[in-house]
């Protein structure tokens, strides 16, 4: 619950700094719906890529962020929030937003925290 609410947050955050205007898109089926079924469905691309980080090391298979979505046929499915990381994290960068989940995603994609390291951060254990 609490990783939802905060993702929803910084969807809200990067919807808002693009120019979104309507806060009830976020709230309505196709925010919070989508977002809890790409959380919680043992059908999602996303979650099932982010069971394979950690049950099959499935990042040793690439040197990068980008190397990742050059190659991401070597995957066998598309994951599409890990590409979609690499560009959230650069408007981001470059509107000044504060995504710690975001940014924490893209580091662990990016190979620069593993996704321990990185869970620890976002619950404040380090």
């Amino acid at each position: 619950s609490l990783l939802l609410a905060a993702g929803l947050n910084e969807i809200q955050t990067l919807g808002f700094a693009m120019g979104a205007t309507h806060a009830e898109t976020f709230a309505s089926v196709s925010g919070v719906g989508d977002l809890d079924v790409t959380c919680k469905s043992k059908y999602g691309r996303n979650r099932r890529f982010g069971q394979d980080i950690i049950k099959t090391d499935m990042l040793s298979r690439f040197t990068s962020i980008d190397d990742l979505i050059a190659n991401v046929k070597k995957v066998g499915y598309l994951p599409e929030g890990a590409i979609a990381c690499k560009y959230v994290h650069e408007v981001a960068e470059a509107k000044k937003l504060k995504l710690p989940i975001c940014n924490g995603l893209y580091r662990v994609l990016n190979k620069e925290v593993t996704p321990h390291a990185f869970l620890n951060e976002l619950v404040g254990l380090n």
